[in-house]
């Protein structure tokens, strides 16, 4: 596969491997994205289809949907030891996040933040130093059949909610981590059925 790594650290910003904004029908695949601040800094693209791509040692995200990036389909990438994020969605509505696996990632393994609508199904977000998967402020979205497991750090929890509400959390296995196996911090009205969660440090649930 080609690796895109922009010369220039990877603290730097603005240094982008894959910049795309005011899009749509894209298809991104099969590409390696390393070194940047940003492995893929995606604003505003709709309908579009991102799979298969590596996303690595970037200074901050490695995968970044915000500001209306709404309806795309992000499949079977690897998102891994990412300064921040793995993969994050910011605003960012409708979107369908599948197969992916993101590891070793400093803070969070997938994150969504103010991002409603959503559907999360069998990623995997293991070895994370905060959390595997972490709702903020992000309500009506379906996880499901993912694995948040071993995650560590002062966070150390497989699935974080925080301020989200309306939810729905089934069948995700969360094992091994630090503290929670499922958080929900100030939210209400979520949905939990047919979670398995093992050997947490604090709680399963």
């Amino acid at each position: 596969a080609t690796v895109i790594d922009p010369p220039g650290p990877a603290a730097l910003p603005g240094l982008y491997a894959i910049n795309a904004e005011n899009r749509y029908n894209l298809n991104i695949r099969n590409l390696g994205a390393r070194g940047a601040q940003c492995g893929m800094m995606l604003v505003n693209v709709d309908y579009s289809k991102f799979s298969g791509d590596s996303v690595a040692e970037n200074g901050n995200h490695g995968i970044y949907l915000l500001t209306g990036s709404d309806s795309n389909t992000v499949s079977n990438n690897i998102a891994s030891f990412n300064v921040s994020f793995g993969i994050e969605l910011d605003n960012a509505s409708g979107n369908t996040l599948t197969g992916n696996t993101a590891h070793s990632d400093t803070a969070i393994g997938i994150y969504l933040l103010s991002s409603p609508g959503n559907t999360l199904s069998g990623n995997t977000a293991n070895s994370n130093v905060d959390a595997g998967i972490y709702l903020s402020s992000s309500s009506g979205n379906t996880l499901s059949g993912n694995t948040a497991n071993s995650n560590s750090g002062s966070g150390g929890i497989g699935i974080d909610l925080y301020l989200s509400s309306n939810n729905t959390i089934s069948a995700n296995t969360v094992n091994s981590n630090a503290t929670h196996g499922i958080n929900l911090s100030q939210s209400s009205a979520n949905k939990l059925t047919g979670n398995t969660a093992g050997s947490n440090a604090v709680s399963g649930i």
